[in-house]
């Protein structure tokens, strides 16, 4: 297959992408440095974030340019994208000035990971085809439902 090179538009949308995967990361350990008793909580969706940014970044660097990246699996719309981490940026700094709740973070938490770029991934599950980057994205699609059901367990807990 010939190697493809990666539009400017392209390029920025895959940045753009893997920045939204590391500001949500970044929340995240902040939460965990707000909420001691849930640290693990948080530190473990941090890190899982960092992987997703790598996967993304590792999907750039090797699976577009041999061809084998559905572009539909990432938002095409960059000016959404650099808003949302424009909003991830002034929610990270207004919690360090102004600490959530532990329910307010779970809201947050749970709203990002509905709404974030992870959620096109879902798109790329019901192609009817199978390529090692759908594999990939797949993969990250389960993770993303299993970020969704651990928030989702912890708000169950503490509004009993």
């Amino acid at each position: 297959m010939e190697a493809q090179t990666i539009a400017p538009h392209i390029e920025e949308i895959f940045d753009e992408s893997i920045a939204q995967e590391r500001k949500v990361a970044t929340l995240y350990r902040l939460f965990a440095k707000i909420f001691s008793e849930e640290a693990d909580f948080w530190a473990c969706l941090a890190e899982e974030e960092e992987e997703h940014a790598v996967i993304i970044h590792s999907a750039k660097e090797h699976l577009f340019s041999e061809g084998l990246f559905p572009l539909q699996a990432l938002d095409p719309d960059l000016d959404n994208i650099r808003k949302i981490n424009t909003g991830l940026d002034r929610l990270t700094q207004h919690c360090t000035e102004v600490p959530p709740t532990l329910k307010e973070a779970l809201l947050q938490a749970l709203e990002l990971e509905m709404t974030s770029t992870e959620y096109y991934y879902s798109f790329a599950m019901n192609l009817p085809f199978k390529t090692p980057a759908l594999e990939l994205l797949r993969s990250l699609t389960g993770e993303n439902r299993y970020h969704v059901s651990k928030i989702m367990q912890v708000i169950r807990k503490i509004w009993r």
